[in-house]
């Protein structure tokens, strides 16, 4: 079993020295003890190349702009993600942006 010692693991508990180094972290915008953006801008400081996605239920243009602009590399709503998450952590990894079709 991983260890569960980490930064960003738990909500509000990215100010912890980071014990591994993942790929890819999917965040939420709205997160109990902490804001996504908040919580991505701390990951990103702390380790530049690892890639954030927000997977939210959030379909406010602004929040997925502000979400692209603190580094994260898309931005996928809950509603799309059975057929967008993959292809746009595959984008992601790719070191390309997506952003949702918003309204």
């Amino acid at each position: 079993m991983a260890d569960r010692r980490r930064s960003g693991g738990w909500p509000g508990n990215y100010s912890e020295e980071i014990e591994i180094r993942p790929d890819v972290v999917l965040l939420d915008i709205s997160m109990p003890g902490v804001s996504g953006l908040e919580a991505c801008e701390k990951i990103l400081q702390s380790l530049p190349e690892i890639v954030v996605i927000f997977l939210s239920q959030n379909t406010d243009k602004e929040v997925a702009n502000a979400a692209l602009v603190t580094g994260a590399k898309a931005y996928v709503l809950k509603v799309n993600a059975s057929r967008e998450l993959i292809p746009a952590i595959s984008r992601a990894l790719l070191g390309r942006l997506s952003g949702p079709e918003l309204r």
